[in-house]
């Protein structure tokens, strides 16, 4: 494969949409670099959970076929050159030299290293984008809504219950402060997603359900006043039996006046920088359900 011998685009970000912009720049010739913040490609896909939506469906507006999001991945990164992945970098900051250029903004990384000199910095790296910040000071707000993420793997007592609820697809339950979510993944475990209204404080350290404390997390989901204690007694056994420690996955999201707004004294606050985009969570972090990505991979 010939590459261009313009510089590179620095992709900041290795997950489904960072990854996803370099095949098609590759199979372009279009020479590019990704910064990923994990240490390599089995630590990746060890911590992605859940499924992807795929935007392959029908232009009018056809179901949309879903992909385990560890499968995606590896498809995606089996189609890349290693050597255009640089593994265990964390961006910490974005530096801008007065000329204005794409080629005169530096990455510094946590490891102390730096780089500069690409024609485009691309920001797929999430909700809390780093790169994100040099076009808008707008941060992240929290939803009111977490999810909790637990495993039943095919050696779990329940195990088997998950499999008659579930199959091979996804099994969902809801109530008015509370939804369980179970989905196969590639690996023939099921991972439990508790999805709850609640504060943010929930799951950090102290929090009720935090989940370095397993049994106060339990309590917290299934005893007395609990998010599911009055749930079915097969849906509490999956609770219940859920491997941990468990995963939070408090959802934030964008102000949405960032976007769009009939209030004339709503601006945007965002700014052009050249050489600078974004893509996915980093562009417009939504809820519930990965939107932001499902986005970026539409378009």
């Amino acid at each position: 494969m010939v590459i261009s011998t313009f510089p590179p685009i620095a992709i900041i970000g290795g997950g489904p949409c960072g990854l996803m912009l370099a095949r098609l720049l590759q199979t372009a010739s279009i020479d590019y670099v990704v910064f990923e913040r994990d240490d390599s490609p089995t630590s990746t896909l060890r911590s992605q959970g859940g499924k992807f939506r795929a935007s392959f469906g029908d232009d009018d507006g056809g179901d949309r076929p879903e992909i385990d999001r560890q499968q995606l991945r590896q498809l995606l990164l089996n189609s890349l050159s290693t050597d255009r992945i640089r593994w265990g970098k964390i961006l910490d900051a974005v530096h801008q030299s007065r000329n204005g250029e794409a080629r005169d903004l530096t990455l510094k990384f946590r490891d102390g290293s730096s780089e500069s000199g690409f024609r485009l910095i691309v920001g797929a790296d999430g909700a809390w984008s780093k790169v994100r910040s040099l076009v808008t000071d707008a941060k992240p707000i929290y939803s009111g809504k977490s999810f909790i993420e637990g495993r039943i793997s095919p050696d779990n007592s329940q195990y088997k219950l998950a499999e008659q609820i579930t199959g091979k697809g996804t099994a969902m339950a809801m109530s008015a402060k509370s939804t369980l979510a179970i989905q196969q993944l590639s690996d023939a475990s099921y991972r439990i997603y508790m999805g709850v209204v609640a504060p943010e404080s929930l799951t950090r350290p102290g929090g009720d359900a935090d989940p370095n404390d397993m049994d106060k997390a339990r309590r917290t989901m299934l005893g007395p006043g609990g998010f599911y204690e009055t749930w079915t007694n097969d849906l509490r056994h999956l609770i219940e039996a859920s491997e941990g420690p468990w995963r939070p996955w408090p959802l934030y999201r964008l102000d949405k006046a960032l976007f769009s707004s009939n209030d004339e004294d709503v601006r945007p606050r965002w700014k052009r920088v050249p050489g600078v985009v974004l893509l996915g969570d980093a562009a417009h972090l939504a809820t519930p359900n990965g939107e932001g990505v499902n986005q970026a991979m539409h378009a």
